[in-house]
């Protein structure tokens, strides 16, 4: 994991040096993100928000590397949680449930690519990419009360490599700024089955020192 991240952060300070001689961009967005895998996962958690922002490089014309982090975050499914322990224990009138929000802190570097158009004053711009990082996995303490008693659950996280894959376009706005949206699948390599999201993001892309 450690020779992973240097090898994301070494790309990511490649990308700051040739900043001055190629365009580059800011990019800040938001979203919605869909747990995917594994079964555990998707009957527990919810969709939930997001929040990115990356800084980007091309190259040339249709090759664009960027640095990024995403805090995606997915909520606990109580009806679903309280349901399960109702079957193994019976009924359980006014047992509440709070808490246990997972989320998944990503870092990484893309690679796009930009298809070219024949005309570029009409400002879409469709791309690919892929990317690979490291992903934080952290779960918020569960909080559990039924009747007077009530007790929380402290969940270890971890951190693992994952990497991800796409598409999305680009809509221009300005001459410095531009619409974006695009989804991508995420994939964390976790220590028992992987976990698997979809996140959709919508932002603005905006020129720094074109």
């Amino acid at each position: 994991m450690k020779m992973l991240l240097c090898c994301v952060l070494t790309v990511a300070l490649c990308t700051t040096s040739v900043s001055t001689k190629t365009e580059s961009f800011l990019y800040v967005g938001s979203g919605i993100g869909f747990p995917l895998s594994p079964d555990e996962v998707t009957n527990q958690w919810k969709a939930g928000l997001l929040f990115n922002g990356a800084m980007g490089f091309m190259l040339n014309p249709t090759f664009e590397i960027s640095g990024r982090v995403a805090y995606n975050t997915f909520p606990l499914d109580e009806e679903y949680l309280i349901k399960e322990l109702e079957y193994i224990f019976g009924p359980l009138p006014g047992l509440r449930i709070s808490g246990s929000t997972l989320s998944a802190l990503q870092l990484g570097v893309d690679f796009k690519y930009v298809f070219p158009t024949k005309n570029e004053a009409v400002g879409f711009k469709p791309y690919v990419f892929a990317g690979v990082g490291v992903a934080i996995i952290r779960v918020s303490d569960l909080t559990v009360s039924y009747g007077y008693d009530s007790g929380t659950a402290d969940i270890d996280g971890e951190t693992k490599p994952c990497l991800d894959f796409g598409f999305g376009s680009k809509v221009r706005v300005s001459s410095s700024v531009d619409f974006y949206f695009d989804g991508r699948y995420v994939l964390v390599f976790t220590e028992d089955e992987s976990f698997g999201f979809f996140p959709v993001h919508v932002g603005l892309s905006i020129g720094v020192g074109n």
